[in-house]
């Protein structure tokens, strides 16, 4: 009788042992599962802060950190390409952004009371002239509904990947370009819903005293699609 109470108790004991391994084995999947996913929380917030820091365009605002950009509307794959004064011009691509400038920038936006917008356009020109162009003057201006109105600002910065002190393009040579514009925020409010499209144009030249000097006075347009 007491033999038989002996292994009762044993037996009981063994079930007890398997039970509290087996609970203590299933806590130790589920705190690693739990760290798991807390580092690929950590991982994916990690990778969408390295996107969202890397999809504006590398315009001077972006390279020189003058101040905040966000994405209001954009359009990166446009594409088109036209031919202006014996140049290729293809219209990569636009980004309406909100900006906030620095402290130390913020005397070259005072003249806007309100809110500022940039417009980004990104180009490639190859220059099948026989003489060089000079691509540090350009301009777009934003035509609404088919020329209804015209938001003309002028292009604040240029920035090329040419590896010259000049913005020159020689004779069969090509670049990307990024040109800034700026709006007060509540002329974009006005035009954001409409059909935009941006006159461009025309392509300049330096004369022998170093004079900027349109080749013709020839423009063309190409429309925002959204």
């Amino acid at each position: 009788m007491k033999q038989t109470r002996l292994m009762k108790f044993i037996t009981m004991m063994i079930v007890v042992l398997i039970f509290t391994s087996a609970c203590n084995s299933s806590s130790e999947v589920g705190n690693k599962e739990s760290l798991d996913n807390e580092k690929n929380q950590m991982k994916s917030t990690t990778d969408k802060n390295d996107v969202e820091s890397s999809i504006f365009y590398e315009d001077n605002i972006t390279i020189d950190k003058m101040g905040e950009k966000k994405i209001l509307f954009a359009n990166e794959a446009i594409n088109e390409t036209q031919t202006l004064t014996g140049v290729d011009v293809t219209f990569e691509g636009y980004q309406f952004t909100q900006f906030v400038p620095d402290e130390a920038y913020e005397p070259d936006f005072d003249i806007f009371d309100g809110g500022i917008v940039l417009f980004t356009t990104k180009f490639h020109f190859t220059n099948n002239n026989d003489e060089e162009i000079y691509i540090n003057v350009m301009w777009d201006s934003i035509t609404v509904n088919d020329g209804e109105n015209e938001v003309g600002s002028p292009v604040i910065f240029i920035r090329t990947e040419l590896d010259k002190e000049r913005n020159i393009l020689d004779p069969g040579e090509s670049t990307i370009a990024y040109q800034v514009t700026a709006l007060a925020e509540h002329r974009f409010e006005a035009i954001k819903d409409e059909e935009l499209s941006i006159e461009f144009g025309p392509i300049y030249q330096l004369d022998s005293d170093e004079r900027v000097f349109a080749i013709t006075g020839e423009t063309i347009s190409f429309d925002l699609l959204k």
